[in-house]
C-alpha cells in the first residue's frame, strides 16, 4: 500500500498473517454442566457429613439417656431387708452364764433367741443377693460405659469429642458412687456374717468361750447412709450430664 503524507510517498508492505485478536471465551453448556454437578457434589457431599454427625450426636445422646436411666444405687434385696431390719428393731440376743461359766439361757429367752437368728440369717442371706445384684449392676455400669467412650471417639468435631470427653469423665464419678456403695454392703454383709457365726456358737451350741464377743459386738455401719451417699452422687452426676445433653443437643 502507498500512504502520501505531503510530497513523501511511503510503501508499506505486510508480510505473513495478521494476528487477530482472540474471541473472548464463552462457556458451553457443557462447562456449566460440569461446575452444576461438581458444586451439586460437594453440597451433597456436605449434607451427608452434617446428616450423619448428627445421626450420631442423637444416637449418642440416646445410649447417654439410657445410660443414666439406670439407678446404680438400687437393688430389689434393699426393700427385704429393710422390712427385716424393721422386724429386728428394738430386739437383742438374751445371753447369761451360770455360776461354773458355763452358758446359761431360759427356755424362753432361747426361744427368742433363735427366732431372732433365723431373722438374722434371712438378713444374711438377703445380703448375699444384694451383694450379688450390685456386682452385676456395676459390670453392665461398665460396659455401657465402655460402648458411650467407643461412640465418643468416633464424633468428627472436636467440640462433640471434647463434649463427649467431659461427659465420660462424670460417669466415672457415677461409676466410683456405685464401687463405694457395693464396698459398704460387702464390709455390713461381713459383720452380719460374723455376728450369725457367733450367736450360733453361743445359743445353739452353747460355747461360752465366744459369749463375751457375742456380747461386745457391735456394727460398724448400716446400709442406710451408703445408699443416701451413693443417691446423692448419683443425683449430681445426672445434673451435671444435663450440660452435656443440652450442648450436644444444640
Amino acid at each position: 500500500d502507498d500512504v502520501q503524507i505531503g510530497e513523501t510517498h511511503i510503501r508499506v508492505a505486510m508480510q505473513g498473517s495478521v494476528k487477530m485478536p482472540s474471541a473472548p471465551f464463552r462457556l458451553s453448556w457443557l462447562h456449566g454442566a460440569v461446575v452444576v454437578l461438581i458444586l451439586g457434589g460437594a453440597a451433597g457431599f456436605f449434607f451427608r457429613q452434617r446428616t450423619q454427625e448428627r445421626d450420631m450426636r442423637d444416637r449418642y445422646l440416646t445410649e447417654l439417656r439410657d445410660h443414666l436411666r439406670r439407678d446404680p444405687c438400687a437393688a430389689p434385696p434393699f426393700d427385704e431387708i429393710k422390712a427385716l431390719d424393721q422386724q429386728i428393731a428394738g430386739r437383742s440376743f438374751a445371753i447369761g452364764l451360770d455360776n461354773k461359766g458355763g452358758v446359761k439361757i431360759s427356755p424362753q429367752d432361747e426361744k427368742d433367741d433363735r427366732a431372732l437368728l433365723d431373722l438374722y440369717r434371712r438378713r444374711l442371706a438377703a445380703f448375699t443377693r444384694l451383694e450379688s445384684a450390685l456386682t452385676d449392676s456395676q459390670q453392665d455400669e461398665r460396659e455401657s460405659e465402655e460402648k458411650l467412650s467407643r461412640m465418643g471417639a468416633r464424633f468428627g468435631p472436636s467440640r462433640d469429642r471434647k463434649l463427649a470427653a467431659w461427659a465420660e469423665a462424670i460417669l466415672r464419678d457415677r461409676e466410683k458412687a456405685g464401687d463405694d456403695l457395693l464396698q459398704g454392703v460387702q464390709a455390713v454383709h461381713a459383720q452380719s456374717t460374723k455376728l450369725v457365726q457367733l450367736v450360733e456358737a453361743v445359743v445353739v451350741r452353747k460355747d461360752a468361750g465366744m459369749a463375751p464377743a457375742l456380747s461386745q459386738f457391735r456394727f460398724s455401719g448400716e446400709l442406710a447412709p451408703l445408699r443416701t451417699a451413693c443417691d446423692a452422687q448419683a443425683a449430681r452426676v445426672a445434673a451435671a450430664a444435663s450440660g452435656a445433653f443440652s450442648a450436644l443437643d444444640e
